[in-house]
């Protein structure tokens, strides 16, 4: 299975009767729109957005907080970052196991929230019902990209999949799950 993050493709129009201009025209709003888009690939923010459905890090928050070394409530999903954040900075870790947890926890949150991330996935065999949290996975192979960005007051996270023997069919291998 392949991913594809699909960029917006823009045309202007400039009919001065010249097929010249228009094409400079349409290059010029290609070449603005990629710029704008990979500037925005190189800002550091790391702010309050969602974090994604993960049960990984559903379980090594559970595991903290039933410890009494986090106070967070897990009973709604998704998270906001800068939540989990400010429990772990309030952590109280006794032993080196939750000193353990606490490395692993930052180091998925960094995982889940870098600026451009690849997944993939594959199965043999057919899921059991109901699926665990944050384990829905519509088809036996896939490949996703992703783009993440965030600010105080915003969050982007943009994906784009290609699957391969899809569970529910929808006519096409392509498309935005997760975004």
């Amino acid at each position: 299975a392949l991913s594809i993050l699909v960029f917006p493709s823009f045309s202007l129009r400039y009919d001065s009767g010249a097929e010249n201009g228009s094409c400079t025209m349409i290059k010029i709003a290609r070449i603005a729109v990629t710029l704008g888009l990979l500037s925005s690939l190189g800002a550091q923010a790391y702010a309050a957005g969602l974090v994604v459905n993960d049960n990984d890090l559903r379980n090594d928050l559970a595991w903290l907080s039933d410890r009494g070394v986090i106070h967070l409530s897990l009973s709604t999903w998704p998270l906001s970052q800068e939540e989990i954040a400010r429990a772990l900075k309030k952590a109280k870790p006794s032993y080196s196991s939750e000193q353990v947890v606490l490395a692993r926890i930052n180091q998925r949150l960094s995982a889940l929230k870098a600026d451009f991330r690849v997944t993939g996935y594959t199965s043999t065999d057919q899921p059991g019902t109901p699926q665990g949290f944050g384990q829905t996975q519509p088809a036996d192979n896939s490949l996703g990209l992703a783009f993440n960005n965030s600010g105080e007051w915003w969050d982007v996270h943009l994906q784009g999949n290609v699957e391969g023997g899809e569970r529910i069919s929808n006519g096409s291998r392509f498309n935005a799950n997760g975004a």
